[in-house]
């Protein structure tokens, strides 16, 4: 039987990639990241991109 490739199986090894050239990962299920957390990075989710981490 083939396994299926699910969005999950894609995202984690994507992750891992930006891994290996020195990204740094942030999960959106950290809440200190998310609006109203200790450390948030954006005020509400309509901020779909956060441009000071693009910098």
């Amino acid at each position: 039987m083939k396994k299926l490739i699910t969005e999950a199986d894609v995202e984690e090894n994507v992750l891992e990639i930006l891994k290996d050239l020195n990204y740094d990962l942030i999960r959106g299920s950290n809440e200190k990241y998310l609006p109203g957390g200790i450390q948030e990075l954006r005020k509400d989710y309509q901020e779909v991109i956060i441009i000071d981490k693009l910098r």
